[in-house]
């Protein structure tokens, strides 16, 4: 990993099984993996960490969301949420009550990956101008009910783009991570860096704590 990553959330992987072997040969034997499987090729949720100072205890997984437990050797534990929102409204319902077990824990949470929402007109940039769905209400309720924070950007604020050119381009932020009341407390300093794009049309985000008792990247 070139950003000394700890802990890493893969979305939309397409991926039906892989085997140990694979893995390893991809990202060597300090890394580990738990992988919610794709429906054919829509889908599929995978989390990997480093396995030599961490453990992932998974919780809850499904098409949309992967919750569990990162321990850290001599610095404790949070929760992580890996999430891969569905873009239907009824779907997403599944993803709400999924996440709202979170809020009431004590620990640290980190909930992060691909929401396929807007927030709010910033959030895009060309096209129509968007909409504001009962999903959207939905989720500005989860954060603020739930004592749930943004996290700041350093560096382009869009995560998506359509790959089109001219009039036809757009640009928007899909993908974002949000922390709660606890790990804001545990935090002293903490960004969301937004990597560059390879083979996907999405950005990686990568979430970036510089000094405190939480950890690596």
């Amino acid at each position: 990993m070139d950003h000394d990553a700890l802990f890493v959330g893969l979305v939309e992987t397409k991926i039906s099984s892989i085997h140990t072997r694979e893995f390893k040969l991809f990202l060597g034997d300090k890394w580990d993996y738990f992988l919610y499987s794709a429906e054919g090729l829509s889908g599929g949720i995978m989390t990997c960490w480093r396995n030599d100072i961490a453990s992932f205890i998974v919780k809850e997984a499904n098409s949309q969301v992967v919750i569990g437990e990162l321990s850290i050797a001599k610095n404790g534990t949070r929760c992580i949420a890996t999430v891969y929102g569905n873009k239907n409204y009824f779907m997403r319902i599944y993803l709400r009550s999924s996440l709202e077990m979170i809020a009431n824990i004590k620990n640290p949470a980190i909930i992060g990956g691909g929401f396929n929402y807007l927030l709010s007109q910033y959030d895009k940039k060309g096209g129509k101008k968007i909409i504001y769905s009962t999903g959207t209400h939905d989720m500005y309720s989860f954060i603020s009910n739930c004592d749930f924070n943004e996290v700041g950007i350093v560096g382009p604020k869009f995560t998506w783009c359509n790959n089109k050119k001219g009039k036809a381009f757009i640009f928007e932020r899909l993908d974002r991570c949000i922390i709660n009341l606890a790990a804001l407390k545990n935090i002293k300093l903490a960004a969301i860096k937004h990597l560059a794009r390879l083979a996907s049309n999405h950005c990686p985000i990568m979430l970036k704590i510089f000094s405190s008792g939480f950890g690596r990247n």
